[in-house]
């Protein structure tokens, strides 16, 4: 999925820089618009912040749990159907074992595979070395969709996870 994307990013990026190329002569402003939108895609997916994806991927499905510190349930903004209304903080090391197993499992998706959600929450792992990894929770009967983006629930999204064995355990944690 983040080859795809990066490939359209790409390749649109460069076409919109073509086109502004070329109107740029006859229709200067519409040119030169083009050319910055076509830029600002390239830019985005290459050395941007859609070109942490596959680290941001990676650091969730790669978690070591002896590097945990604790982790953390926020309350969902996104969703009025919230799993919890308060913070809640897992500090027990067989929990964040289990855990850090369960998203070790996770593959990647496709872009919204899991439309509406029975319920949502945010994660928010600390790390050791005082690095956060942040990504929402939504879940529908046995499906477990992960949201990585930059700020947990929103800003510039990375991808899509399907994690069932970990919001089980969430699950059975709000419960």
């Amino acid at each position: 999925m983040l080859l795809i994307r990066f490939i359209a990013f790409l390749f649109g990026g460069l076409v919109l820089t073509l086109i502004g190329y070329y109107l740029r002569k006859e229709k200067k402003f519409l040119g030169f618009t083009f050319m910055i939108l076509g830029l600002f895609l390239i830019y985005t997916i290459t050395i941007g912040p859609l070109s942490k994806s596959k680290d941001r991927i990676l650091a969730i499905t790669n978690i070591d749990s002896v590097q945990v510190k604790n982790i953390k349930l926020l309350p969902s903004h996104d969703n009025p159907k919230r799993t919890i209304n308060t913070e809640i903080i897992i500090n027990d090391r067989d929990e964040i074992n289990q855990l850090c197993k369960g998203l070790n499992g996770a593959v990647e998706e496709g872009e919204g595979f899991l439309k509406s959600p029975e319920w949502q929450c945010i994660i928010v792992v600390e790390l050791n070395s005082n690095e956060q990894l942040k990504f929402g929770v939504n879940r529908i009967d046995e499906v477990t969709g992960l949201n990585v983006s930059s700020n947990g629930e929103s800003g510039w999204h990375y991808g899509n996870l399907r994690a069932d064995e970990f919001g089980r355990r969430i699950g059975n944690i709000v419960k």
